[in-house]
């Protein structure tokens, strides 16, 4: 394929090996192409895989360029599977066109592989839920008295109840269904639990995360109101569903995204550009006022921030790397939280962009010892 739509170029290297340094997977071949001083980076993205595509793209091509010094590494060719192309085309409206030249070649087994107008991509209108509304219905309210035990509205007249995130019960339309024990619960996803192995305290982290940033809004950003804060914002184009884990308003009426992660993982700018990309197109609609959303808040029509929060050890050293490749006009913070964010959630860097964080080393060293 790549000899195909690089006529006239010359395969300078072809691999599918894992390399774990560079963050390279083994299920995504990749290619380096030459034409003189001049080159192109190329992945092929296995079937299943298009919602990483652009990720492994672009850090092989940040690879190449530091690589090469004296070639002209000029943009990035994806050859994606023909079913698959949506997100990544989407994404590619969010990239600095002054960084990188991009290519998209769609590939199938019914004929050969052909090249793709990405502005005729990612285009496909997205729907966006009303937003939840109401209290808890009363024979849920005690459930409320319990330690720990927190309601969060979702779309449709349903509650969730959760304890640090976790659901143990849900209602909707009226029928309540719980699962767990809320006070086995809470002893068990405490921050001072004696067994931090146990499954119930380990199990989806970055819900807690989520539960910790809600009830302490003000201290991610001080200019972030602390109501109301919408999760799970469906947001849905075609088959593909994304989902904003949380939705909040400034004091200026400016929306912000926030998008959480308790682990290392080197998708998080892409994956968190996908959605901003999506909130953006309803706040130019207007969707969010017509809705009901931030009821009482004039909204004002400006690009939401972009606010990426993870433990200060959990961003991926990927990071800033993949940040550079975004459009200037996307303003993204990344927040870095203590490593004892479940007991007190402590932000310990707070940086713009692609910036390297200086990091109040003393506090941190402070929370777990020198």
């Amino acid at each position: 394929m790549a000899a195909r739509q690089f006529a006239g170029w010359r395969l300078a290297q072809l691999s599918s090996g894992t390399d774990l340094e560079h963050t390279f997977s083994g299920t995504v071949p990749r290619a380096f192409l030459r034409r003189g001083r001049t080159g192109w980076a190329a992945i092929a993205t296995p079937p299943g895989g298009g919602d990483s595509s652009l990720t492994h793209g672009l850090l092989w091509l940040d690879y190449l360029r530091r690589r090469e010094p004296g070639c002209t590494v000029e943009g990035l060719a994806l050859f994606l599977p023909e079913d698959e192309l949506n997100e990544t085309c989407l994404r590619l409206r969010g990239l600095d066109p002054s960084k990188l030249s991009a290519r998209v070649i769609a590939y199938s087994r019914e004929g050969p592989e052909y090249e793709v107008d990405t502005r005729g991509w990612g285009n496909i209108d997205t729907h966006l839920a009303p937003p939840p509304s109401g209290i808890p219905e009363p024979a849920l309210r005690h459930l409320l008295c319990l330690e720990g035990v927190e309601a969060i509205p979702l779309p449709a007249g349903t509650w969730s109840l959760r304890v640090r995130g976790l659901e143990f019960g849900r209602s909707e339309e009226g029928v309540w269904r719980q699962w767990l024990d809320p006070a086995l619960l809470n002893e068990a996803r405490s921050a001072d639990a004696a067994d931090r192995h146990h499954p119930l305290f380990l199990r989806q982290p970055e819900a807690w995360l989520e539960s910790m940033v809600r009830s302490n809004l003000s201290a991610i950003d001080a200019w972030l109101r602390p109501s109301p804060v919408y999760g799970q914002v469906g947001l849905v184009a075609g088959t593909d569903r994304g989902i904003v884990d949380l939705l909040a308003v400034d004091g200026g009426g400016r929306l912000a995204v926030l998008e959480l992660k308790a682990t290392e993982d080197p998708h998080l700018p892409v994956q968190a550009l996908d959605y901003w990309l999506k909130v953006v197109r309803h706040v130019e609609q207007g969707d969010f006022d017509r809705l009901g959303y931030f009821p009482g808040i004039p909204l004002h029509r400006d690009q939401p921030r972009l606010l990426l929060i993870a433990p200060a050890l959990a961003f991926h050293p990927t990071t800033e790397r993949l940040l550079e490749f975004l459009q200037p006009s996307i303003e993204v913070v990344r927040v870095g939280l203590g490593v004892e964010w479940q007991k007190n959630l402590r932000v310990v860097f707070r940086v713009r962009g692609a910036s390297s964080p200086e990091w109040d080393r003393e506090d941190f060293a402070g929370q777990h010892g020198p």
